[in-house]
């Protein structure tokens, strides 16, 4: 479908007539009568009731007319984005990301990003590892931080911060006094989990697993880190969570010998506007400030 053709006939609907039409296009009626005579060939059906005053749409000629409309208009939009960006950087850049990077990571450096480009908007969703990459490959959002690569293959995907999984205590006790645990001295603990989905939950198992163990099913489960933290709390139980959240939530830790370590990744398709572009390579920068 030509977008002339599409125009010609919204015109001629608003207007009445294929000569108003002709007018406000700066076309020659022959022209718009032609771009009119070829639309209703593709389509199949007639678009106008051709009246001795006035044509007015049938049927079929609303169903296009509202859909030519919002095509038109989302074009026009694209177009002023893109002459915005052409000067001082705008627009809107949608994140979506892990629980840990959208809850305690990422929401400091956008609003440094947002202090360095004022006149760029930033939606950041925290999801689990799952719903984030799914938030991307429906294009739902630009961009996705997660602590595991699980996208299909096709997507950019940049190596960002490392971060450290911690056996998270209650305000009640420190197993082992307190020293560095091996993942073997976990099974004995009662856990707290995360429902499935999250990528720290599923690091942990896939550890155990390495070394021949498999984690007792948590009686408990919760979707988000802050949920899981806030129920510990006076709990006799524990959680592995990152090292971070820990921190940020003010409950004691302890560490495990080896460290068990893992790496969040920023993640876009093959193209990006240029505020999604400026965002990708900030985040990237200050991942320096994190080693």
């Amino acid at each position: 479908m030509d977008l002339r053709e599409l125009e010609s006939f919204i015109a001629i609907v608003e207007s009445g007539s294929v000569s108003r039409a002709a007018a406000s296009l700066g076309l020659s009626q022959p022209a718009v009568s032609k771009h009119l005579a070829h639309l209703e060939e593709e389509m199949g059906v007639e678009l106008l009731l051709r009246g001795r005053t006035r044509s007015v749409p049938t049927g079929e000629g609303e169903i296009l007319l509202a859909a030519g409309k919002a095509v038109l208009a989302e074009l026009n939009r694209a177009a002023e984005e893109i002459r915005r960006s052409g000067g001082t950087l705008s627009g809107k850049v949608t994140v979506a990301a892990g629980s840990i990077p959208g809850e305690y990571v990422l929401p400091p450096l956008i609003r440094r990003f947002h202090e360095r480009y004022p006149a760029v908007s930033v939606s950041l969703e925290a999801l689990d590892s799952r719903a984030a990459s799914e938030a991307l490959v429906s294009r739902r959002v630009d961009m996705v931080c997660l602590g595991e690569d699980r996208l299909p293959t096709g997507y950019v995907v940049h190596p960002f911060i490392v971060d450290e999984l911690v056996l998270a205590c209650s305000n009640a006790s420190f197993p082992c006094g307190g020293a560095a645990l091996s993942l073997d001295q976990v099974m004995s603990l009662p856990l707290l989990g995360r429902i499935e989905g999250s990528a720290s939950q599923a690091i942990l198992e896939a550890a155990l697993r390495r070394h021949g163990l498999a984690l007792p099913e948590p009686e408990l489960r919760f979707k988000g880190t802050g949920a899981l933290l806030r129920a510990l709390r006076g709990a006799k139980a524990y959680a592995v969570v990152s090292r971070w959240a820990v921190v940020a939530e003010g409950l004691p830790f302890v560490p495990f010998d080896p460290p068990l370590t893992r790496r969040f990744f920023v993640a876009h398709g093959q193209v990006l506007t240029r505020a999604a572009r400026a965002l990708v390579d900030f985040l990237l920068e200050t991942k320096e400030e994190f080693s």
